[in-house]
C-alpha cells in the first residue's frame, strides 16, 4: 500500500513540474492539448461546436479539502473536455474561461 502511495506522489509531482495543457483558438477552431514530457493529445473542433464554458471543482487538496478549479469546454454533442490545468483560486478559472469565450464569440453560432 505504502508503494503505490509513493508512485502516486511521484506521478502527481512529475505531473506538476512537467505537465500543461494549452488552448488555442485560431481559424475558426479551438485546439485542446495536453502534453507531458512532449507527449500529449490533441483534441481540435470548431468554434461552433462550442455549447458552453464551465468552471467546476476538479480535485481537493490537503487534509481541509481545498477545491481546485478547472475549465472546461461542452460541445454541441454534449461532449466535455477539460481544458485547463488545476487552479487553487475560481478566480483565475473563471479569467481563462472568460479569455476562451472572448476568443471564440466571433464564430460560434
Amino acid at each position: 500500500m505504502a508503494g503505490l502511495l509513493g508512485i502516486l506522489f511521484l506521478a502527481g509531482t512529475l505531473w506538476t513540474l512537467f505537465g500543461a495543457w494549452r488552448v488555442t483558438v485560431e481559424n475558426r477552431e479551438v485546439r485542446v492539448t495536453w502534453s507531458f514530457l512532449g507527449l500529449g493529445r490533441t483534441r481540435t473542433f470548431p468554434c461552433s461546436e462550442v455549447r458552453d464554458l464551465k468552471v467546476e471543482v476538479g480535485c481537493s487538496r490537503g487534509a481541509t479539502g481545498t477545491p481546485c478549479w478547472v475549465v472546461k469546454l461542452v460541445t454541441s454533442g454534449g461532449e466535455t473536455i477539460r481544458a485547463s490545468v488545476e487552479f487553487r483560486a475560481k478566480r483565475e478559472a473563471e479569467w481563462l474561461a472568460a479569455e476562451i469565450e472572448r476568443a471564440i464569440r466571433p464564430w460560434r453560432s
